[in-house]
């Protein structure tokens, strides 16, 4: 079974589209989940987490097959800075956009 991470603090994935995915809420569960994983097919990640941001645990993907990266935030200039840290943590796979946002749901 594919592993599918979704690091956002506000979204779901829409019923139905990856329903078996792996939510992590905030920089801490990000880092823990992390530092376990070997091997991760999909990872959707927003940018801005209350508090905090994505970039403060991807340090911690240092080691992990990552397959697939989505970014998926409104905050299209921070992809860069995303790429840099993942770069930083020895992560060499592209950072796409999704095809369609609307997998993503908000859950307030």
């Amino acid at each position: 079974m594919a592993t599918v991470v979704l690091f956002d603090d506000e979204r779901s994935f829409v019923p139905g589209f990856r329903d078996n995915a792996v939510i992590l809420r905030t920089v801490e569960e990000a880092e823990e989940f992390f530092s376990n994983a070997e091997v991760i097919d999909e990872l959707w990640l927003d940018f801005v987490l209350r508090p905090g941001d994505t970039t403060d645990a991807l340090h911690a993907l240092a080691g992990v097959d990552v397959k697939k990266i989505y970014f998926h935030s409104s905050a299209f200039a921070a992809k860069g800075l995303v790429e840099l840290h993942l770069a930083r943590a020895g992560v060499s796979t592209p950072v796409e956009f999704p095809d369609d946002p609307r997998v993503l749901k908000l859950d307030r």
